[in-house]
């Protein structure tokens, strides 16, 4: 894909080819030397058909996608935002396949909803740099799904809590994602009567801004209870 590489634009240059080449590497190398594979970030629809048939056919694969990839597609891209929104894999996608992905999701095609955690500055973001911070909102977006796209509170617990746990559990003697004794108290409590607009002051990230400044979600995260200990959140 060399001959991108002279394109006018971020997206332009990265086109959906290259992470469906990306995917069908990742997928040989996990075959050929027998590995447990976690795909981060799938945005393509066409990536993602190829992971789900491996999946099926018995590969140990998972995959993972972020919130901008939900909730951001080209539609959204203008000459204010598209610094902001420059990450990799790009906003690159249809609003098809946008919402081919969140359908994927509930349905147990992708596994994880991830983060990008990747708290650029304003100035650094300014300069080009790739990545978006999410863990101020991760939690406020959850209820859009459930709102907007009709997941589940189960949905969400499997995709943000369950299934990262069953993950994270092969590498680390705690157990994590689920509330039932002998796994860690960590957990996030929602109160999807309560919609939050999303503004600067609120965020704790020391880069000071966000992907969705000024969006309004329709719930907000109520408390979290980090290993037993209860912290309130202040919307």
């Amino acid at each position: 894909l060399a001959a991108h590489s002279m394109e006018g634009s971020h997206e332009k240059q990265r086109p959906a080819e290259a992470e469906i080449l990306a995917v069908d590497f990742a997928l040989k190398l996990i075959e050929k030397y027998e590995l447990k594979g976690k795909i981060c970030h799938c945005s393509t629809m066409e990536g993602l058909s190829k992971i789900i048939f491996a999946k099926k056919s018995g590969l140990p694969v998972t995959i993972e996608v972020t919130p901008h990839h939900l909730y951001f597609d080209e539609e959204n891209i203008t000459g204010r935002n598209i610094k902001f929104l420059q990450v990799n894999p790009p906003i690159r996608q249809s609003r098809q396949n946008r919402l081919a992905l969140i359908a994927a999701l509930i349905n147990g095609d992708i596994d994880y909803l991830a983060t990008d955690h990747a708290p650029h500055t304003i100035e650094e973001k300014e300069k080009g740099m790739s990545g978006i911070p999410h863990l101020d909102t991760y939690g406020s977006f959850t209820t859009w799904l459930m709102a907007e796209h009709k997941f589940s509170p189960a949905d969400i617990a499997r995709v943000c809590s369950g299934n990262p746990g069953n993950f994270i559990g092969e590498f680390t003697d705690e157990k994590f994602g689920r509330i039932e004794q002998g796994f860690v108290g960590s957990l996030t409590i929602l109160d999807m009567k309560k919609p939050v607009t999303i503004e600067k002051i609120q965020l704790k990230t020391k880069c000071a801004w966000s992907p969705f400044e000024g969006i309004t979600f329709p719930g907000s995260v109520a408390y979290t209870v980090i290993r037993g200990k209860v912290c309130k959140i202040y919307n």
